[in-house]
């Protein structure tokens, strides 16, 4: 069993990690823009077409500028805990998005970073 301090630094960990996903998927949909629906297509291909098409219908609600993030945020409930952000890498490099694809990894990278900093 863990004291206090231990408990509030895993509590801590986890929140920051959180927050650290969305600050990444957030900077990538920046980066998307306009141009998030292939991205999305190819990071939603492994779930069924009735979880696809709800999801589309729910990015499309909304306003232009946050459908890129919503596209993103979705796809990450759907995973669950089969979520992975390098999978974005993936679905980046295989819609020729070479150069957003580098520079999320930059980005992974400056996170992961700074992750260890807090941790050492």
């Amino acid at each position: 069993m863990c004291n206090l301090i231990e408990l509030f630094a895993i509590v801590f960990l986890m929140q920051t990690d959180i927050l650290r996903t969305n600050k990444v998927l957030r900077d990538v949909s920046r980066a998307l823009g306009a141009d998030w629906r292939p991205v999305f297509e190819s990071l939603m291909a492994e779930f069924p077409t009735d979880i696809h098409t709800n999801a589309l219908k729910k990015i499309e609600a909304e306003r232009p500028f946050m459908q890129a993030y919503k596209a993103l945020m979705i796809w990450k409930e759907a995973c669950g805990e089969d979520f992975d952000v390098r999978h974005i890498l993936d679905a980046l490099r295989n819609n020729g998005l070479d150069e957003l694809e580098q520079m999320t990894l930059g980005i992974l990278e400056s996170e992961l970073s700074l992750l260890c900093a807090l941790c050492s």
